[in-house]
């Protein structure tokens, strides 16, 4: 068994402004978030990380949510050969 996170950006991973960039971008991945949470390690549990959008989260559209539950569909049922840190593909 493993976990699979998939990550969209969001408030949390969202770093301040780029100047080369309009307004503020992501600058965590989903591998810096999982390394700030307490105990992960410990599970014993190989954690696969797909960072598969990296957008705010007022910038989410609903087709971007299907992608990943598709993308976590494939992965449950080991359908899945994307490998781990890829985007997210329709």
């Amino acid at each position: 068994m493993s976990i699979a996170l998939f990550t969209l950006g969001g408030t949390i991973a969202m770093g301040g402004a780029d100047p080369s960039r309009a307004g503020v971008v992501t600058r965590l991945t989903g591998t810096d978030l999982t390394a700030a949470a307490p105990g992960l390690d410990e599970l014993g549990l190989p954690l696969d990380v797909r960072d598969t959008h990296a957008v705010p989260s007022a910038h989410l559209t609903y087709r971007q949510l299907l992608d990943v539950v598709g993308v976590a569909s494939r992965a449950v049922t080991r359908r899945d050969s994307t490998p781990p840190g890829s985007r997210c593909t329709p």
